[in-house]
């Protein structure tokens, strides 16, 4: 899984434990993180099989004293404006604590991987085929290429890349809204 030095001693809130939100807790404690996760429909049926793999237990976010968390993070299509903001989100901004996604986190930790190059595709139409194609090509190429984002692969669930490698991410509206400091680039190397 991809490291997250960056985070280590941090206390993160994840909310929303689907693929994206179990991917970035177990990368998150991993890395050392303090993690305080919450899904609605986790707490409302314990049975549900995820409930087993959670390295932590849960934690209700709706009681959770916010002034201890580092960041929020959302798994993708929890609402951040529209059609209202979801009330962690409220909770996170009335106590200054940025609400951030997955790709953010990635975002964050790149400094500690090998060089590599990184391709966002976004837009309205044609981001999985348009994705998927060029982590088709990179591959033909001969290179190390990770795809993942929106195409249904957690990007926090991807190993790091050796150097030369390039991430391809498929990028919906909800994870660019919650990603803040990604800069997509291609270096020679």
């Amino acid at each position: 899984m991809i490291p997250l030095r960056t985070y280590e001693g941090k206390t993160i809130g994840v909310f929303g434990l689907a693929r994206t939100g179990l991917a970035a807790l177990s990368a998150l404690f991993a890395s050392k993180a303090r993690v305080l996760a919450y899904d609605d429909a986790l707490a409302h049926n314990p049975g549900d099989l995820r409930m087993k793999s959670l390295p932590v237990p849960l934690t209700d976010l709706y009681e959770a004293d916010f002034s201890q968390l580092d960041a929020l993070m959302l798994a993708p299509g929890v609402p951040l404006t529209h059609p209202a903001p979801h009330p962690l989100v409220l909770k996170a901004r009335a106590a200054h604590v940025p609400v951030i996604g997955d790709i953010e986190i990635f975002a964050k930790a790149r400094s500690d991987l090998p060089p590599h190059g990184l391709i966002a595709v976004t837009g309205t139409n044609g981001k999985s085929t348009t994705a998927a194609l060029l982590a088709h090509l990179f591959a033909a190429c001969g290179r190390d290429v990770a795809l993942a984002g929106n195409i249904g692969i957690p990007v926090l669930g991807l190993e790091a890349l050796d150097a030369g490698g390039v991430y391809v991410f498929e990028m919906s509206s909800f994870q660019i809204d919650l990603t803040h400091s990604l800069m997509p680039m291609w270096r020679s190397f």
